[in-house]
């Protein structure tokens, strides 16, 4: 916490024989927050329904250039990437806020 002293001094009024100290303190405390946010993919039923749909509809493309290759790592590595970048498509990275507990 951050603290600085806005202004101190004695209180005119009495109580009973004793004068009231005063002392004005500025500070701020860090609130902890409320929600804490995470990164998930919506793997809902529909998206991959979608998604397998959309594979289905491309396994011509994926013929022409992924099984005509003779280098299986060749291959192997125009698959990832074309499944990657597909995944991330249909299943996006979204932020969402949950309350902690």
């Amino acid at each position: 916490a951050v603290v600085s002293t806005q202004s101190t001094g004695v209180l005119d009024e009495r109580i009973g024989d004793h004068q009231a100290v005063k002392c004005t303190i500025d500070f701020s405390v860090q609130r902890a927050p409320k929600y804490k946010k995470v990164t998930i993919r919506n793997h809902s039923l529909n998206n991959i329904r979608i998604f397998k749909q959309y594979l289905q509809n491309q396994s011509e493309f994926l013929d022409n250039h992924i099984c005509t290759d003779d280098d299986a790592e060749s291959a192997a590595s125009k698959l990832n990437s074309i499944l990657n970048n597909l995944y991330n498509y249909f299943f996006p990275l979204k932020t969402i806020s949950v309350h902690e507990k």
